[in-house]
């Protein structure tokens, strides 16, 4: 009967290692998605900052494109 418990209290500090691995890879994969998660949040923002860029680009090159225009025809009358 004695043997059968410390059978069984390895058993469980086996257990409770294994829990405490799985716990601490849960954590360590918890880390790594708050990572990602963060730097796709990063990626998203600079995404967006190039685009309104390039959209601010084009509207400054259609309005100096119109100001050329206007100049010509003021240059001709």
């Amino acid at each position: 009967m004695t043997t059968i418990e410390i059978k069984n209290k390895d058993i469980l500090t086996l257990n409770n290692t294994a829990e405490e691995q799985i716990r601490l890879m849960l954590i360590e994969k918890n880390n790594e998605c708050n990572q990602l998660r963060d730097h796709i949040k990063l990626l998203e923002r600079n995404i967006k900052d190039e685009q309104d860029g390039k959209y601010r680009a084009w509207v400054k090159i259609s309005d100096l494109q119109n100001e050329i225009k206007l100049l010509e025809s003021q240059k001709k009358d």
